[in-house]
């Protein structure tokens, strides 16, 4: 360091940082020798002599040295073949010029892993805008089939609803003049008479075919009214009941109503809802067997909400066809059978159903029978109304299993509604039965931090404890 001109060293101390590696090359101005620091080689992988003049071996400095310059001139992250790079300050002097070589190769690495990351995140960027470009046309071709499929179902519902209309004017005056050939005093032939039976039952089917289609082109172009109101069901499901009767006298089909009469009410269109549970129940005596029965409950859920099982003792539907009987057009288990029908009913129901904000389900076994269920929500204005007025408040458990404690904590309290308490230990226990009116007791028979059976003989002595259990 001493060997560098002391004006050279002014300079070097303002430029100077202790972090950085620093070397230098002394260049003597009259005979062009060298001097150097002793890791400018190692560093920088330089082959310097004094035996030959600097500019044959300065090669680093071709077109700069000979420097003749009176001002310092600086040389940026200077690449070496030990792929090492330096800041190079050539500083003249009075008899010298000295090289003085800051190296920044970390620096020069940093800002290579910088670059190659902002390239990275560039060719990220364009891969990601080609995508959204991408999802853009994808997104607007779906926009644009959604509005063609659109359009193509609004158009089939049209067809249908006029197609339908066309059809029931001239099948009301077929049925209307069949009744009346019935109403004719004089005696007809036997023949006659069956002859305007199989009117009458084709013309049924064929109005109620055209119905349902109406029905599908209402909902599907929302023009179906549904007019609900408070309503509770027993006396619909008795009236459906009355009304297929008959027809299931015929095949010897039993019904069993086994309905809940004390249900709350319900929001519902009577009309429609009907038509749901008749078409449920006629479902139930086409598919059902001779001698068979058709079994009828219902009840409120945990959910509050009133649900309606139909159950038959017929011939099932195949589990492939299950996900799909509430479809358009398909018939189950009667595909391959000659009993009428197109299929339409159910897919009506179900979003009949859907209208008045319920569901619909099936299960069914083969050769065992099916079961349809729906269930509606029970009016908000009623659901305080079935909260039983002598529900278990307070509910103490005895339990020092944590995981019991969470699962019985869901079960009572958040799905029932009780309060719940609960105790791990003899005293708090006692503490519980003493400080809160406990409406019940429940007992872990698995808890580790006393005897099970101990703590129970205490209860049953305990006075307090006596009234609640």
């Amino acid at each position: 360091m001493n060997k560098i001109p002391f004006d050279v060293r002014r300079y070097l101390y303002k430029q100077y940082n202790e972090k950085v590696i620093f070397s230098y090359i002394l260049i003597d101005k009259i005979d062009s020798t060298l001097e150097w620091s002793d890791n400018v080689q190692m560093l920088y992988d330089l082959e310097l002599t004094q035996d030959l003049p600097a500019d044959e071996q300065l090669l680093f400095l071709q077109g700069i040295y000979p420097y003749q310059e009176t001002q310092p001139f600086v040389l940026s992250e200077v690449v070496f073949s030990s792929n090492r790079a330096a800041d190079i300050h050539i500083v003249p002097s009075k008899y010298k010029l000295c090289i003085l070589l800051f190296d920044v190769t970390e620096n020069m690495l940093f800002h290579q892993e910088l670059q190659q990351q902002k390239n990275e995140l560039k060719l990220l960027y364009e891969q990601q805008k080609r995508s959204m470009l991408a999802l853009k046309d994808s997104y607007q071709e779906i926009q644009r089939q959604k509005k063609f499929a659109e359009h193509a179902n609004q158009a089939k519902s049209e067809f249908l609803r006029h197609v339908t209309h066309d059809l029931k004017s001239p099948l009301t005056g077929i049925l209307g003049f069949a009744q009346l050939l019935e109403f004719i005093k004089e005696p007809l032939p036997a023949e006659a008479n069956d002859y305007i039976g199989e009117i009458k039952k084709s013309g049924n089917y064929l109005l109620s075919l055209i119905n349902d289609l109406l029905d599908i082109a209402k909902i599907e172009n929302s023009g179906m009214q549904i007019n609900p109101e408070l309503l509770t069901i027993s006396s619909l499901i008795e009236e459906s009941i009355s009304i297929l009767k008959p027809v299931a006298n015929k095949n010897s089909i039993a019904f069993i109503n086994r309905s809940n009469h004390n249900l709350p009410a319900i929001w519902i269109d009577p009309i429609r809802f009907r038509q749901i549970l008749i078409n449920f129940l006629s479902n139930a005596i086409k598919y059902n067997r001779n001698n068979g029965n058709i079994i009828i409950n219902s009840y409120l859920t945990h959910t509050h909400s009133v649900r309606i099982n139909i159950k038959d003792s017929g011939c099932g539907i195949h589990p492939e066809n299950l996900h799909k009987i509430f479809q358009e057009f398909e018939r189950g288990t009667a595909q391959d059978k000659e009993i009428e029908g197109s299929g339409i009913g159910l897919s009506v129901c179900k979003k009949l159903t859907e209208l008045m904000s319920g569901s619909v389900g099936v299960y069914s076994e083969l050769g065992i029978g099916s079961l349809f269920w729906l269930e509606i929500p029970v009016a908000e204005e009623q659901i305080v109304a079935i909260k039983p007025s002598n529900a278990l408040q307070n509910i103490l458990y005895i339990s020092d299993n944590k995981v019991h404690i969470y699962l019985m904590n869901c079960l009572l309290e958040q799905r029932l509604g009780s309060s719940f308490l609960h105790a791990q230990d003899r005293q708090s226990v006692l503490d519980m039965i003493n400080t809160h009116r406990i409406s019940a007791i429940l007992l872990d028979m698995d808890i580790f931090s006393l005897n099970a059976l101990d703590i129970f003989k205490e209860l049953k002595e305990n006075e307090k404890a006596k009234i609640c259990r």
